[in-house]
């Protein structure tokens, strides 16, 4: 069989350089269709905080450089090679990448280089370097002569991708028989990579103005409105689709109102889940202390992994004023990806169980921040812990400060009943899911949703916002929705859950079982590929 040639441009990849949700649908994706007899090569910048260790034969590619203009400056930028897990990587090169250690933003350890690093907050210079990656791309298979039938951009910092390709002269002929595919993650405040002006833009990209005046909305030109008449369009799921041609939707910054006035057209194809990289029957897949199969009704494992987890957070671990730095005893073994990460996990709080083990237990892991509805959860989790003395809160994440101190503040106020773990750490973030019985997920919109996946692999039920992605969880069968997004509301759904757990156990683990099931059989990625993608890249024009 004849190999198809396809180029995925992500600004992160799972294991090599790594952020958000794009990482995982990237490496997955790639993975997939090798499987499926494509030759695949991804593009990624190389930076300071790339995991060289699993790399196979990392290699600069000689003789092989690009000069990129932009803004007046004459950029030199190079390529590098390697393999991981199967798939070719191919890094653009140049210090200013190399220089970051984080993907997106600074990082703790770069506000100690330079104060004005502020961690959580986006790259000074983030708009040259969407440049320099993706020129950079378009330059090695202008140089290379290997440019592939099909170029498939990740996200708003690789969609400009198509635009120069068409609209530069220097790329014209190169790229004249490629078709691109554009995937729209998030199209919210902060995930869309505008820029400031179409002369800025103009400059940036060395390009004539008028190009970038239809791209425009209140005065800032968006990339996804540029890839537009060049790209195919997709998105991570089918809600989010329909939402993204909704006029009246609040949360693309006015993106959806253009797309409903333009008439795009956007497939939304869910993203899917690699089982195998999570299966909780196989500890060094899942990182989890105990084996477990949930979807045989197997539940022990987990308690055992519960148990074990108390033990780590149980009040005589913590301070007097209940904090803790984990990489030291309070994390334990299962901190050992720290290397991994740029950042320690902070505790707040611990949790005591009393001896009727009646207690329910509650996670949230991701992202603090708006978006994640975690000022919702915090005010939700408040009014639950008033009025419910076995509920427990498990919180593991990081983002806005002032959102962080709403749950140290939990955390200080329910002793013994709220634990909040600052920071990230890939291994603990698992087993704060793994240990609990609900998963809360009080997005305001949320594009797909990968969380609910992973919890509903450890016989974790999903408590959800009905909103994008999400809703692909079944009410009631994999899973419990409600509508209205306020703290009142998700404190009744989850008083109810902990009033099921204690009334019908079993009926939680039946659901439970299930879920696990149909995350399995439905979203697994080898089924969307087949499925979904290779009948929407054989379709393109």
């Amino acid at each position: 069989m004849m190999q198809k040639k396809i180029w995925l441009v992500s600004r992160e990849y799972a294991g090599v350089a790594e952020a958000g949700g794009v990482k995982n649908v990237t490496a997955s994706l790639a993975e997939g269709l090798q499987k499926e007899h494509y030759e695949v090569t991804v593009f990624i910048p190389f930076y300071g905080c790339t995991f060289l260790n699993e790399l196979n034969d990392f290699t600069l590619i000689p003789d092989l450089r690009a000069d990129i203009a932009s803004e007046g400056r004459t950029y030199t930028i190079a390529y590098a090679a390697a393999h991981y897990k199967g798939v070719r990587l191919v890094f653009i090169v140049h210090s200013l990448f190399t220089a970051k250690l984080g993907v997106y933003t600074y990082t703790e350890d770069e506000q100690r280089i330079k104060a004005e690093y502020l961690p959580g907050r986006g790259h000074a210079d983030s708009n040259l370097l969407h440049v320099l990656f993706q020129k950079g791309v378009l330059e090695y298979g202008a140089k290379t002569s290997s440019v592939p039938g099909i170029i498939h951009c990740q996200d708003a910092a690789a969609a400009l991708v198509p635009f120069i390709a068409r609209n530069d002269a220097s790329y014209a002929h190169a790229y004249k028989d490629a078709r691109f595919v554009l995937t729209i993650h998030n199209a919210g405040n902060a995930y869309r990579h505008e820029i400031e002006s179409a002369q800025k833009a103009a400059s940036l990209l060395d390009l004539p103005e008028r190009l970038f005046t239809p791209s425009l909305i209140d005065g800032r030109c968006e990339p996804y409105l540029l890839a537009e008449p060049y790209a195919a369009l997709t998105t991570v799921s089918p809600w989010y689709a329909q939402e993204l041609i909704d006029p009246s939707d609040p949360n693309s910054g006015g993106l959806s109102a253009v797309f409903a006035r333009r008439g795009t057209r956007i497939t939304g194809i869910t993203n899917g889940i690699s089982y195998a990289k999570y299966d909780p029957k196989k500890t060094e897949a899942s990182m989890l202390p105990y084996a477990f199969d949930p979807a045989s009704g197997d539940f022990a494992g987990k308690y055992r992994c519960r148990t074990d987890f108390l033990t780590r957070f149980a009040a005589d671990n913590a301070s007097a004023d209940g904090t803790h730095t984990a990489g030291t005893s309070c994390a334990g073994s299962f901190s050992n990806d720290a290397c991994k990460s740029a950042l320690t996990l902070k505790r707040y709080g611990f949790l005591d169980v009393p001896d009727d083990r009646k207690a329910v237990f509650f996670s949230y892991h991701g992202r603090i921040v708006h978006q994640k509805g975690t000022d919702i959860l915090a005010k939700a989790a408040r009014i639950v812990l008033r009025e419910n003395d076995d509920a427990r809160f498990i919180v593991t994440g990081q983002g806005g400060r002032e959102l962080e101190r709403e749950h140290e503040s939990l955390a200080h106020d329910f002793a013994g009943k709220y634990l909040y773990l600052r920071g990230y750490d890939r291994r603990s973030a698992r087993l704060c899911v793994a240990v609990s019985d609900f998963i809360v997920l009080p997005s305001v919109f949320e594009p797909c949703g990968l969380e609910d996946f992973i919890a509903q692999i450890y016989g974790t039920l999903p408590i959800a916002h009905a909103c994008g992605g999400l809703r692909k969880i079944i009410d009631g069968k994999t899973g419990f929705l409600y509508d209205e997004n306020t703290p009142q509301v998700l404190a009744g759904i989850m008083l109810t859950s902990v009033r099921l757990m204690h009334d019908n156990p079993t009926f939680v683990q039946t659901c439970a079982a299930y879920a696990s099931r149909h995350v399995q059989s439905t979203y697994a990625w080898d089924n969307i590929i087949k499925n979904e993608y290779i009948p929407f890249y054989e379709n393109l024009k």
